[in-house]
């Protein structure tokens, strides 16, 4: 094992390597093995790799399993795949040391330590190690894999007997939005997880609230889409106002078989980290469903979870929802408004939605001309254009322009339609 070059693990702390080696050399391999820094916890890991098929086992230098009690997180991965670890009322959450795990016909180890993240302040931290960095990071690869497949389809929908599906997942990459708005909003939840995830081992369970605000059609579905996929081990919940119905039965927010409270009692009962996803809030207020004071009291606390959570919602007309909901700590501590898009994202829309490539001075022709419409207008344009040349997919770019100069058409008579709602104009703002 000392042969092997020193760039391979210059610059590594040696708490990592010694107790690498140490197992390598317990277990008789006869390579010496590159880590890489992993994401996941003692139980996820355990249970991902059983899932996977292979297994995993402790060896020296290995410190004992680290105890936690049924209901403070998700058991049931463990439970199901590992139930040797789990009892009546406690399972195991963690480990401290190494553990060999063999999958594929190769083994490699995993080493679970405290790594301190600034002075007195302490964070787990899961150390992969193969035969070389090819192999390790191969590992890491069908363990996001098998992670994502075990626990992708933690949704659970209130509001509506109609199925959400998380597929497919929605990347970075396909978030069109303007670049600071983009950046600020993944770098704020980005933070907030962080820092969550810093307050729980301070015994410290933070609630935030995020307001996703802008006419429809501008990207806050999809954003809510890609956070579900950015954060896979998050529990999420989603509440959407498909009717008024469940609102019938006078004071049914105070009843047992609320939809709202049972959601929220789910919530608390969660133990994992988790996403609360509310669609078209300002529907949800005036619906029924809840009253405004449960609601303001669940944000403010009424029923505190054990584990962090962060709150989403969006709307399409923040001007409906009351001052008091914008405009206290605690509720919705920040609020993102989304623009239509501008040329830029226009023509980045249009390239996406095309389903053959699209000249520059068509695209850019596009682009200009689209100026007030939002991303699903534009996917309207390219579909309505992508089904009238599909017998001659040659004649896409004049088609693109027709259907571009049907939809703005269609648009500015929407916007002047009287919905006789209050005789306010359709759209956000209006």
């Amino acid at each position: 094992m000392d042969d092997v070059p020193y760039s391979t693990t210059a610059g590594l702390p040696p708490r990592w390597l010694e107790p690498i080696r140490i197992a390598a050399h317990e277990l008789g391999l006869d390579f010496d093995p590159i880590p890489v820094r992993g994401w996941l916890t003692g139980s996820d890991l355990i249970a991902t790799v059983r899932s996977l098929g292979g297994t995993i086992k402790p060896v020296a230098p290995f410190h004992g399993w680290i105890l936690a009690r049924e209901n403070s997180g998700n058991v049931e991965p463990i439970s199901r795949f590992a139930p040797e670890l789990v009892a009546a009322d406690v399972h195991v959450a963690d480990f401290d040391g190494v553990v060999a795990i063999e999958l594929d016909g190769e083994v490699s180890l995993a080493l679970r330590v405290n790594e301190q993240v600034f002075p007195g302040q302490m964070e787990r931290a899961l150390i992969l190690a193969g035969r070389s960095l090819a192999a390790t990071l191969t590992l890491a690869s069908r363990l996001k894999a098998g992670l994502n497949t075990l626990f992708g389809q933690r949704l659970s929908v209130y509001g509506t007997g109609m199925p959400i599906s998380e597929k497919p997942a929605i990347t970075e990459d396909d978030l069109v939005l303007p670049g600071d708005l983009k950046y600020d909003l993944l770098s704020y939840v980005d933070g907030f997880w962080r820092s969550a995830l810093l307050c729980a081992q301070m015994r410290i369970a933070p609630t935030r609230g995020l307001l996703l605000a802008g006419a429809p059609g501008t990207g806050k579905t999809l954003t809510v889409r890609h956070l579900l996929t950015r954060y896979p081990h998050c529990q999420a919940f989603v509440f959407m106002t498909e009717s008024a119905a469940v609102a019938n039965t006078p004071n049914s927010v105070f009843r047992p078989n609320s939809v709202f409270r049972g959601m929220v009692q789910d919530v608390v009962a969660a133990g994992a980290p988790t996403m609360v996803v509310l669609e078209d809030v300002d529907r949800l207020l005036e619906s029924g469903v809840v009253t405004a004071e449960f609601f303001l009291n669940v944000l403010d606390g009424l029923f505190q979870p054990n584990q962090p959570v962060l709150w989403i919602a969006t709307s399409n007309d923040p001007t409906r929802l009351e001052p008091n909901l914008l405009d206290r700590p605690g509720r919705f501590d920040r609020v993102f408004v989304f623009p239509a898009p501008g040329p830029e994202e226009r023509a980045r829309l249009i390239e996406r939605f095309s389903p053959w490539p699209v000249r520059i001075d068509v695209l850019l022709e596009a682009a200009k001309q689209s100026d007030g419409l939002t991303g699903a207008h534009l996917r309207e344009v390219c579909y309505s254009a992508a089904l009238a040349a599909a017998q001659d997919p040659g004649a896409y770019g004049s088609e693109l322009r027709e259907q571009l100069a049907r939809v703005k058409e269609q648009h500015e008579r929407a916007r002047t339609y009287d919905v006789e709602l209050g005789r306010r104009r359709a759209g956000f703002g209006g």
